[in-house]
């Protein structure tokens, strides 16, 4: 008798996060508005820089889909 083929369960990769490169437009954007509303403070550059990398990077990692399941 032929052996039983078992189908086997496909898993398709995830999408990588988009990195910061290719944030970085949406980022300085960002980081900018930042600026202008802590009244161009000069010293405040690198924190404007960071809020508005999270901000971004959390607003892509929940505005992707979720993952498709088998079924």
């Amino acid at each position: 008798p032929a052996p039983e083929l078992k189908a086997e369960a496909k898993t398709e990769p995830q999408p990588e996060a988009k990195k910061t490169s290719d944030l970085r437009p949406q980022i300085t954007k960002r980081a900018y508005e930042l600026y202008e509303k802590g009244g161009h403070q000069g010293d405040s550059a690198v924190q404007d820089w960071e809020q508005a990398n999270r901000e971004i990077q959390k607003n892509v990692v929940t505005a992707e889909p979720p993952p498709k399941t088998p079924k």
